[in-house]
């Protein structure tokens, strides 16, 4: 995998947009999480030219357009276990939904 690669990776699994299959180790892209946490922070890499993004040399629009690339070829769910893990992807939001509502922020569906 190529370096800068390997970099919107990092990005987008950081902001939970791309995930790891437990059982498979297999990386996939949840459709359920907004990606635009993805997008800003890479944008705010490059703007603070923060030495992880040196190699896209201040161009947020080079790392953007490849984050969004390797969005798009992403599989949307392991290929070992597609069932599975769209529950998995559903769980997620209803712990996300149980927590808010722990923490006393207001539900929003």
């Amino acid at each position: 995998m190529e370096h800068k690669q390997a970099i919107a990776l990092e990005i987008a699994l950081q902001t939970h947009v791309m995930q790891m299959c437990p059982g498979h180790n297999e990386i996939f892209y949840d459709d359920a999480v907004d990606p635009s946490g993805a997008f800003a922070l890479a944008v705010e890499l490059v703007r603070q030219h923060k030495p992880y993004v040196q190699e896209f040399r201040d161009d947020a629009n080079a790392l953007t357009d490849l984050l969004s690339e390797t969005l798009s070829a992403a599989p949307r769910c392991c290929p070992h276990c597609p069932s599975g893990m769209a529950r998995k992807s559903e769980e997620s939001m209803a712990l996300r939904l149980i927590q808010a509502a722990g923490a006393g922020a207001p539900l929003a569906v």
